[in-house]
């Protein structure tokens, strides 16, 4: 009796191990959370200051431009990363952050070739946005103090 006890607590156990490694994976797996979050914004504010340090320090306007808009290709790239590990409760705000920064991309290269139609854009895009935008500079400044806000509230660092 004790050795049928034994084998049989023997393979609960053994069955528990893929059980309980398949529920760590997942949960593990989605990348998700605020250490994650606050890393990826870190890591891109710090390449898109060093950007805008090299346009502000040029007398070239073209180069500046240029760079202006590289500057906005690495904030549009953060935000594209930050969605894929923002928390859940941000998750959608972030994603609209994202797209909300894909559009002012492709606005500042319009910006070139049609500096009126490009500002009136931008303009749109913006208050469409802001309510996400808002949200997302709340959260980050709460959550991410190493980053501060990043867009309205004034703590950004």
């Amino acid at each position: 009796m004790a050795s049928t006890k034994r084998r049989i607590g023997r393979g609960a156990g053994i069955a528990l191990v893929p059980a309980l490694s398949l529920s760590t994976l997942s949960a593990c797996s989605s990348g998700r959370s605020v250490e994650a979050y606050c890393d990826v914004l870190s890591t891109h504010k710090d390449r898109y200051l060093s950007a805008m340090n090299e346009v502000n320090t040029t007398d070239d306007f073209l180069a500046s431009l240029t760079g202006a808009v590289g500057a906005f290709g690495e904030i549009s790239q953060m935000w594209d990363e930050a969605a894929k590990v923002a928390p859940s409760d941000i998750q959608s705000d972030v994603e609209a952050v994202r797209d909300f920064w894909d559009g002012q991309l492709e606005t500042a290269k319009e910006m070139i070739n049609d500096p009126l139609g490009g500002l009136a854009s931008a303009f749109m895009e913006a208050a469409s946005n802001s309510g996400a935008v808002e949200r997302v500079d709340a959260y980050t400044a709460t959550n991410c103090p190493s980053v501060g806000a990043m867009f309205f509230t004034g703590t950004g660092g």
